[in-house]
């Protein structure tokens, strides 16, 4: 959580239950797959047998052009959304760099909705328009301020709040 100089989701998550007995560990790496993470679960998780557990990526898994990952809340990114004119500026400049990967999430993301229309894979919770009518969030095509980290936290919340004890 210290990529950046703001709070992350997860220390927001860990604020909104700051009145419960409640422990967050925030395990992400920079870079790191779903692939990654299922082996650092097994590694780092798994022994401190937690009660809960939030997997939050979908970026890098997209990059890769492997949907194969069930076991996510699928990270908004800035091409899956209508954007204004700055968000469009980080587009276009991202596009030179990015070409391939934005065609591969575009992809990714068909692939899933395609799949929750079918009533797959209902475990997953897509993420994709969590920012549709806000605006300055996105830092790139992929990381947001904290201000869009709340947002984030806000919607995982959402759909674990009832879990928590």
């Amino acid at each position: 959580g210290h990529l950046f100089g703001f709070k992350s989701w997860p220390e927001i998550m860990f604020e909104r239950f700051a009145d419960r007995n409640v422990t967050v560990w925030n395990g992400g790496v920079a870079g790191y797959t779903s692939s990654h993470e299922v082996i650092k679960f097994i590694r780092d998780v798994l022994p401190m047998k937690p009660d809960m557990v939030i997997i939050f990526d979908g970026y890098n898994d997209t990059c890769q052009g492997n949907p194969a990952h069930p076991y996510s809340f699928l990270q908004p990114m800035l091409m899956s959304k209508s954007r204004d004119m700055r968000e469009e500026e980080i587009y276009m400049s991202s596009r030179q760099f990015y070409e391939e990967e934005l065609y591969l999430q575009e992809s990714f993301r068909d692939k899933l909705k395609s799949r929750k229309r079918e009533n797959a894979y209902e475990f997953i919770y897509d993420l994709s328009s969590v920012f549709e009518d806000v605006h300055d969030v996105y830092m790139n095509i992929c990381h947001v301020c904290e201000k869009g980290n709340k947002i984030i936290a806000d919607a995982i919340y959402d759909v674990i709040k009832n879990e928590i004890r």
